[in-house]
């Protein structure tokens, strides 16, 4: 039987064997990953979404954030098969809709859509009864905006 390396956490091949190029084997490491991590989501997100989802729009009405999230919930409307409301909650430049989301259960239910100034800068203007880096989880980058 021929020798095999041993080293912790390597994927290792029979010395007599043709060794896989990095690509080969980053495209096999990669596969099992990706097969775990969609094992693991089927099995914690199986029920998920039970019940409506909240938007909550920092904004106005009819501006160019509710638009987009407008959009945004009639897709996850298809995609989940649940209904996506959007909640305006306006003031303080953002920060009572964010502060309303950083209040709610971290389950998934209401989430926040924003920008800049309801994420960063609020967060370096003012003592905000809630911590912008500890009390988020960015899910997904909508549109990049270039100044």
């Amino acid at each position: 039987m021929s020798e095999v390396s041993d080293l912790a956490g390597a994927v290792a091949l029979p010395r007599d064997q043709p060794q896989e190029s990095r690509h080969q084997q980053n495209i096999r490491r990669r596969g099992g990953i990706c097969a775990r991590l969609r094992e693991h989501k089927q099995r914690s997100a199986q029920n998920y979404p039970a019940r409506p989802i909240t938007i909550v729009v920092p904004f106005a009405a009819g501006g160019p954030t509710d638009t987009i999230a407008r959009i945004i919930a009639e897709r996850m409307r298809i995609s989940l098969g649940q209904t996506v409301l959007i909640e305006n909650s306006t003031g303080a430049n953002g920060s009572l809709g964010v502060g309303r989301v950083a209040r709610s259960p971290a389950d998934g239910y209401t989430i926040s859509i924003g920008h800049w100034s309801t994420h960063v800068i609020n967060g370096a203007t003012y003592a905000l009864p809630y911590d912008l880096l500890k009390d988020f989880e960015p899910i997904a980058l909508i549109q990049p905006i270039r100044n």
